[in-house]
């Protein structure tokens, strides 16, 4: 029997998620050393943005609304019975 796919998925692309969207925020959170005002808020501004996108809304309200919907999401598929 599989297991549920809501801590499977999350489980197996947490640390992904998390990598990729550090990395983005040091990158674009370099913006900040800028000289120039608007460069230095827009470096900010999208940091933070890609940090509570990976934090909120992937770590928390996907896997909570895959839950919440049960088989209505898909889920993965059954195993092959001739395997």
């Amino acid at each position: 029997m599989w297991p549920s796919p809501c801590p499977w998925g999350v489980e197996q692309t947490g640390r992904l998620v998390t990598t990729a969207a550090l990395a983005l925020a040091i990158s674009v959170g370099a913006l900040t050393t800028s000289s120039v005002g608007l460069l230095k808020v827009l470096g900010f501004a999208l940091a933070l943005a890609v940090l509570v996108d990976a934090t909120v809304v992937r770590a928390v309200l996907v896997p909570t609304t895959m839950c919440l919907a049960g088989k209505a999401t898909g889920g993965r598929p059954r195993p092959c019975s001739a395997c």
